[in-house]
């Protein structure tokens, strides 16, 4: 019996609870941001070859990805990965093989934009360039962020002390609230593949870049009870 009307008290405390939460209750946002100078440039860079012999597209491909590893091995100012190895036929009406297709990707990273932009110059003799796009590093959008928080909270406290005082609440109290770090970059600029053919260094003009900016912000949402 006494666990009984334990329980009772325990429900009707939190149904008290509740229907006082329904009452005085504002919703509130505030946000912060920033411009921060992008730092960091990444690009992709492919191989892509047909042939009738599925192992000459392939091993063209392969040629290719070596060449260009072996080039990036000798500058230490760039981190590099391959990805994408692909290996397909190409069919005809009749559903007969008619060609293969081979390709792979290497992606390059660097701060460093002058020898990153050496770098694609040399690799565009043999490889297609895909698509550049330009992002911050992580340590610089963290120095930033714990600023950016403070300020958005500084701004959801403002908010609810304006509401509180305009509503003339003796105070209020916070029911939730939920802080979003969000950070906009430049989409990566897309280059459609060409027939690729072999160029000397005097054909390939020096890669224009411009880094710009990415915005950097912090979004607090929240509800807040109003208390008379």
């Amino acid at each position: 019996m006494r666990i009984l009307l334990s329980l009772l008290c325990v429900c009707l405390v939190s149904a008290v609870s509740a229907e006082e939460l329904n009452y005085n209750v504002v919703n509130i946002s505030a946000s912060a941001k920033t411009e921060l100078a992008n730092d960091l440039m990444e690009v992709t860079l492919s191989s892509f070859h047909q042939d009738d012999k599925s192992e000459r597209a392939a091993g063209q491909v392969n040629r290719d990805m070596s060449w260009a590893i072996d080039l990036l091995k000798r500058s230490s100012a760039v981190k590099y990965k391959t990805t994408g190895y692909n290996t397909y036929p190409n069919y005809s009406r009749n559903n007969r093989i008619t060609s293969w297709t081979s390709s792979q990707r290497v992606v390059i990273e660097s701060a460093d934009f002058d020898a990153l932009g050496d770098v694609l110059t040399k690799l565009q003799e043999r490889l297609k360039m895909e698509s550049m796009r330009f992002t911050t590093k992580d340590d610089t959008r963290d120095s930033v962020q714990d600023d950016l928080t403070v300020k958005a909270l500084s701004a959801f406290k403002h908010k609810a002390k304006l509401i509180q005082k305009a509503m003339e609440a003796k105070s209020y109290r916070i029911v939730n609230m939920s802080v979003d770090q969000q950070g906009h970059y430049n989409p990566p600029v897309s280059y459609a593949r060409a027939e690729m053919k072999s160029m000397s260094m005097s054909d390939v003009a020096p890669v224009a870049m411009e880094a710009g900016e990415s915005t950097i912000s912090t979004q607090v949402r929240g509800s807040i009870q109003l208390v008379y």
